[in-house]
């Protein structure tokens, strides 16, 4: 598991937006990744995961989950023109994800007690 700490240079005031975009490329023979995912510790007025798939490497499934202290919720998501996207307003404190797999991966669903 890895992470990021995104430190601005000028603080988001209020009544302001920014907007953070990534790529992420991996060596050969790195295991792959299979998921894409943001928490926060506090609520998040807007959040916005979207994952573009190669043509060549496009999941047999695909599912959407929201994680709290209290709550864990998935559907599955439909990959359209090879990409996926999850947008939530009012998201936080807790996790926003995206989780994909192939067929011979283990069916999608997740359970925290697991």
């Amino acid at each position: 598991m890895s992470g990021v700490v995104i430190a601005l240079d000028d603080p988001v005031t209020v009544g302001e937006t920014t907007l953070l975009e990534f790529t992420e490329t991996f060596p050969a023979g790195y295991p792959p990744r299979q998921s894409a995912w943001h928490a926060t510790s506090r609520p998040a007025r807007e959040t916005l995961i979207w994952v573009l798939f190669h043509p060549d490497a496009q999941p047999s499934w695909c599912e959407e989950y929201t994680e709290t202290d209290d709550e864990y919720a998935s559907v599955m998501r439909a990959v359209r023109s090879g990409s996926v996207h999850v947008a939530r307003h009012g998201c936080g404190p807790g996790v926003l994800g995206v989780r994909w797999g192939y067929d011979a991966d283990p069916k999608p669903g997740h359970s925290r007690d697991e």
